[in-house]
């Protein structure tokens, strides 16, 4: 076992483990926050791309933002990461033709919250409204 300290992200997420059925909040951003998802057709893209991962979670709700998406699944496939990569794979090849452009769509990493069992989807679903809505 090594006596380094784990820092940063990787500090964090120790002893973290996604959960079977278990149901999260995610967050993820695009690389440098560039506001690009709000362009025509892209965010009916990403909710689709969203909506395939049917295999690894079941899509709940989502929000394209000009810079970020959010949205609540339930894991089906315990890989929480494996998901997200397939995800963000996934779309960035979407985006990237459909922008005629290559490169970096997302930031590295996301944000995630696994609700307790008991925990209330509404909050979560209020804020993710309220943002939308603020942006309009």
């Amino acid at each position: 076992m090594s006596s380094e300290k784990t820092t940063g992200h990787h500090a964090f997420r120790e002893g973290r483990f996604p959960k079977e059925n278990a149901r999260y909040f995610i967050t993820t951003c695009t690389e440098k926050r560039a506001r690009i998802l709000s362009r025509s057709g892209l965010p009916g893209m990403i909710f689709n791309c969203l909506q395939e991962e049917k295999e690894m979670c079941e899509l709940i709700a989502s929000v394209v933002m000009s810079d970020h998406v959010h949205f609540v699944i339930r894991l089906k496939n315990p890989c929480l990461s494996k998901a997200m990569k397939t995800f963000k794979g996934r779309s960035a090849l979407i985006i990237n033709r459909s922008m005629e452009r290559k490169g970096q769509v997302w930031q590295r990493g996301y944000f995630d919250h696994k609700f307790r069992d008991d925990e209330d989807l509404a909050p979560i679903l209020l804020y993710m409204w309220n943002n939308l809505e603020s942006s309009r």
